[in-house]
Parts: structure tokens; C-alpha cells; sequence
């Protein structure tokens, strides 16, 4: 991160967004900053860069527009490794989950539709006799599941948008 100027222990500097003045060693200077501006806590600054809602704060400098240089601190590179490698084991067993809920819902869907086109064949006469009973109505809705998606997504674009 940028220079870090050292403070006299008696100096009034402050942290620019708590405002803190009890710990001035505590206090980096990030950016390009002159003043009272220039100082703040590490924790105060990753805190504001992470729930500030302008997108542009979290690698620039809200008031001099300085690009903040950001190193990720490795003490033990074993650890980062073992991190790394639960954060994929995590991503796995989530991405798994989610697909085999959705198979749980078409298939739920297959029997719903079996089940109410039983009299009828209605969807089953859309398809070539080739295919099985259970591979039409599953087709079906797998249709109607993404179909289904795709207009959660429509209505999700248009109320963040509007």
C-alpha cells in the first residue's frame, strides 16, 4: 500500500473515517492524500472499501483517485494452499447440492406432468413414439423448469433495474 509515513507519538492525526486518535501508530497513509485525509486505520479502510456502495471505492481512493496497491499477505504458504483448497472442496459440494436439487425438481415436475396428462397423452403425443413415456415427460419439464428460470430472471432484471 502506499508510503507509509511513521508519526511522532505525540501528533493529532486521525483516522479519516473513525476518527480515532487513540492509537496513531496504527495508522497507514494509502493513498496520495495530504492532511487529515491522509491517515486511517488499515481494518477502518478495508471495512469501508468492502460496503461502499461506488464499486470504483474498493481499488481507488474516493477522494484522490489513487489506485491503492493491494498485496495479499501470505505468512504461511501451506495454509494459503489448504485454504485454497477447502474453498474448492466448498464450491464443489455447493455447485453439487444446487444440481441436484434442480434434478429433484424436474424429476418432481416428470411426475406432476405424468400424472396430469394421464388421461389425455396431450403432451406425449409432441413427441416421436421412439422416445420412453418417462424420457417425454421428463424433456417436458426440463423445458418448463428452464422456461420457469428464465422468467425468475426477467422479473429479477427488471426490479433491480427499475
Amino acid at each position: 500500500m502506499g508510503e507509509h509515513i511513521p508519526l511522532q507519538r505525540n501528533s493529532a492525526k486521525a483516522c479519516r473515517i473513525c476518527f480515532d486518535t487513540d492509537n496513531p501508530n496504527d495508522l497507514i497513509s494509502p493513498c496520495l492524500c495530504k492532511g487529515g485525509s491522509a491517515y486511517v486505520h488499515r481494518k477502518c479502510l478495508d471495512d469501508w472499501r468492502s460496503v461502499n456502495k461506488n464499486g470504483r471505492a474498493f481499488k481507488f481512493c474516493d477522494v484522490c483517485q489513487f489506485e491503492y496497491v493491494i498485496e495479499p499477505v501470505v505468512d504461511n504458504p501451506s495454509s494459503d494452499k489448504h485454504r485454497l483448497l477447502v474453498f474448492r472442496l466448498l464450491v464443489t459440494r455447493d455447485m453439487t447440492l444446487i444440481v441436484l436439487l434442480f434434478q429433484l425438481i424436474i424429476v418432481a415436475m416428470t411426475f406432476l406432468l405424468q400424472a396430469a396428462d394421464k388421461k389425455s397423452n396431450t403432451i406425449k403425443d409432441l413427441y416421436p413414439n421412439s422416445m420412453s413415456s418417462f424420457g417425454i415427460y421428463y424433456l417436458s419439464s426440463l423445458i418448463l423448469f428452464f422456461a420457469f428460470l428464465g422468467f425468475l430472471g426477467l422479473i429479477g432484471f427488471f426490479v433491480v433495474d427499475g
